[in-house]
């Protein structure tokens, strides 16, 4: 008996690993994130990495932040786009250190877009996608020492870095509800709810940036320059001057971009993303605001003047 289950599991595990980039396009792009980096790593400098969530990939048109800088008489730049879903500060740290540093693409700027608490401390954990999907196995003394701390945590952590079925657990439950007629609707209904509901809330005052501290220190030390832009949502949020404290003593730079265009509710169609007219006028708005900013044009710069390898 306990010999047929084991052979079940394992007959399941192997499908779902075949059968995996079926469950969602945030799969697919997170199996295709080793492909990218190595695109990246073969092309001339600039090299500028878009590196975020879906407000990334909703937000900005890489094309036009090209085209825009290029224009600003600025160095025709490289960029490629990392955006898993619902992701934080945590899962860059841990997505930066086990699919990007590895591969050394030799980033000239890496931009960040974030909004709400993205880069807080305080960001509940993804423990099943950390474990099956970014950190793994042989950041687990790193993640257990700093990020992953209950003991259930750290089993759950386990079983999703040894096991598919685990790891994806959740995404398998959302496909198969997905087959009962009207499901996707409400679940859109309620997400859009409970996104509203949050948005409503302020920043925690006691919010801390230790693991956002870490993540610059990690790709300072790689000679990489690294940005951070807050996008616009629906709702503004302040930056906490702690925040902004944290980035520019690490050796980061901040850009403000909420407010600059005053987009309305229709320019948010679910209640969270930019449409895709929106986002176009935001690529170009951020593509100017780079150019505008030392740091960044600085960093433009000299990608272009180093030796290519």
């Amino acid at each position: 008996m306990i010999a047929a289950v084991l052979l079940l599991l394992a007959a399941v595990e192997f499908c779902l690993y075949l059968g995996e980039p079926w469950l969602s396009a945030d799969v697919r792009h997170i199996r295709q994130i080793p492909r990218i980096v190595e695109d990246l790593r073969t092309v001339g400098p600039p090299r500028v990495l878009f590196l975020g969530n879906s407000l990334t990939r909703a937000s900005i048109r890489p094309d036009l932040v090209v085209d825009t800088l290029a224009s600003a008489n600025l160095p025709k730049i490289n960029p490629a786009m990392i955006f898993p879903d619902d992701t934080t500060i945590v899962d860059w740290h841990y997505l930066y250190r086990n699919l990007i540093q590895p591969k050394n693409p030799q980033l000239n700027l890496v931009v960040i877009s974030f909004a709400y608490g993205h880069l807080d401390d305080h960001q509940p954990l993804n423990v099943e996608r950390l474990g099956g999907e970014f950190a793994g196995l042989s950041s687990a003394p790193e993640a257990f020492a700093h990020d992953v701390l209950s003991p259930n945590d750290r089993i759950e952590y386990l079983l999703s870095c040894a096991f598919r079925l685990w790891a994806d657990r959740v995404r398998v439950q959302t496909r198969v509800l997905a087959l009962i007629p009207g499901y996707t609707t409400l679940a859109q209904v309620i997400n859009r709810t409970l996104r509203g509901q949050s948005q409503r809330d302020l920043p925690d005052p006691s919010a801390t940036y230790h693991r956002l501290a870490r993540f610059i220190e990690m790709v300072v030390e790689d000679d990489n320059k690294l940005v951070f832009v807050a996008v616009p949502v629906p709702r503004r949020y302040p930056l906490p001057q702690e925040l902004r404290d944290t980035i520019r003593n690490a050796g980061a730079e901040l850009i403000d971009l909420q407010g600059v265009i005053p987009f309305t509710s229709a320019d948010f169609p679910d209640g969270y993303h930019l449409s895709a007219p929106a986002a176009q006028q935001f690529s170009k708005v951020l593509a100017r605001a780079m150019a505008d900013n030392d740091y960044v044009r600085s960093a433009l710069d000299q990608g272009a003047t180093k030796p290519y390898k």
